[in-house]
């Protein structure tokens, strides 16, 4: 910016002195000029602008004796289909293993609502078949009886299936992405796996609470770019909570030391999805700075990292991350799954299989119970294994964006043992 100078010069002018003056003599002060003041026109106070009320407006919902329900999963059954039979859990190739399992529980929610005296038609699409793909589905009209579609769909594929849900005025649940698919103004799309931003403010605001007159550490990558976001995420707004520490080339450069304290807990943010490089830093942790003790928050990829959870691994440091589904396994309603799960398909019941299991229970009820309408009562849950909560989502401007499951419940593990917080 440039700088500009301003230079004040005074002139002072005086009358000419008569040769026998006396210049030191003290002149008498001349009166003060009156001043004229002119009076201005008070401008009129600015109102802040008012924020817009949050409103939502649906059509009446319609009521069926019969509903249909479309579900869209990546079974890759031209893979897996031997024979006329799907190959065992055990030989599932990887790419197809979250799908099926989903089927499985999908299946069995369809046998006790069958049972139940409900009336819905359940379809599922193999969408990782050409002629089935969600796009091919909208342009040939698969859909268009369609009361409520379910997808797990990918990030990319979001944004047609939640076009096309509004619409038609049905609405469509996203069962594994957490992305939005830069969807807003739908309120006919919901997001079942909560998003990174909703993800980072709770953990976030969890650390800040606990360590609120403690330094907090925030190890972070500008690369990927999703660990670049996830960073962004946690810093902005918050500078003044954290001293971030870049680790783009870990362990090249690492030395902590300067910011870590041997007399206390050191808390540790670390947004980084990929749960292997995540993996590496906890290691050297453990390895190099086994006298210091931590408290690392990450994020809910680091459920695949097997070693939190043995005895003997990372005793000096307590690892944090959060996941959306959480079920007791040990209550009664986990038990009787687990027993027909056994009968049905062999084998043990996972999370998938909740999930596929309780995501039809759950939105075949609002449809009988309300209707293909159900949105505002989407909180008033039938009986489910996992917790929800289901909030529209707004802009600042209290625009709408889409529906979301906000819930989340902590996981705790420290040398192998662990707790969970709902």
């Amino acid at each position: 910016m440039k700088k500009i100078v301003i230079l004040w010069v005074i002139f002072c002018f005086a009358a000419t002195l008569p040769a026998d003056a006396q210049f030191w003599k003290k002149k008498e002060k001349p009166a003060p000029r009156k001043k004229t003041v002119v009076a201005r026109p008070k401008e009129p106070t600015k109102e802040a602008p008012k924020k817009k009320t949050r409103e939502i407006s649906y059509p009446k919902s319609i009521t069926k004796e019969r509903y249909r329900i479309d579900v869209l999963l990546p079974l890759y059954l031209d893979d897996i289909v031997k024979n006329d039979k799907i190959e065992t859990n055990e030989r599932l190739p990887e790419k197809a293993q979250n799908g099926i399992h989903f089927y499985q529980g999908l299946k069995l929610a369809a046998d006790s609502l069958s049972q139940s005296g409900y009336q819905v038609d359940v379809y599922v699409h193999d969408i990782a078949q050409k002629d089935s793909t969600p796009e091919a589905l909208i342009q040939y009209q698969i859909l268009a009886t369609s009361d409520l579609i379910i997808g797990a769909v990918s990030s990319y594929q979001i944004a047609p299936l939640a076009n096309y849900a509004k619409k038609r005025k049905i609405n469509f649940v996203s069962v594994l992405s957490p992305a939005d698919g830069g969807i807003t103004d739908n309120p006919y799309f919901t997001i079942a796996q909560p998003t990174l931003i909703t993800y980072i403010k709770k953990m976030r605001a969890t650390v800040v609470k606990k360590y609120n007159d403690k330094p907090i550490l925030l190890l972070y990558r500008t690369h990927p770019s999703v660990d670049s976001t996830a960073y962004q995420y946690v810093y902005e707004n918050a500078e003044n909570k954290f001293t971030p520490l870049l680790i783009n080339q870990f362990p090249q450069g690492f030395r902590p030391e300067e910011l870590l304290d041997s007399t206390r807990v050191n808390a540790i943010v670390m947004p980084i999805i990929d749960y292997a490089y995540a993996q590496s830093v906890l290691d050297y942790l453990q390895k190099y700075y086994s006298n210091y003790r931590f408290e690392i928050f990450g994020l809910p990829s680091w459920r695949s990292i097997a070693k939190i959870r043995k005895s003997g691994e990372y005793a000096n440091i307590e690892v944090n991350y959060s996941a959306p589904f959480y079920y007791n396994t040990s209550s009664e309603h986990a038990q009787m799954l687990t027993k027909k799960y056994r009968e049905v398909f062999g084998g043990r019941l996972n999370e998938m299989n909740v999930r596929g299991y309780e995501t039809l229970m759950m939105y075949a009820t609002y449809l009988k119970l309300f209707g293909t309408i159900f949105n505002d009562k989407i909180n008033e849950l039938p009986n489910t294994l996992s917790t929800y909560k289901i909030l529209p989502q707004w802009t600042e401007e209290n625009d709408l964006l889409y529906f979301e499951n906000t819930h989340f419940a902590t996981y705790r593990y420290n040398d192998g043992s662990y707790s969970v917080t709902e």
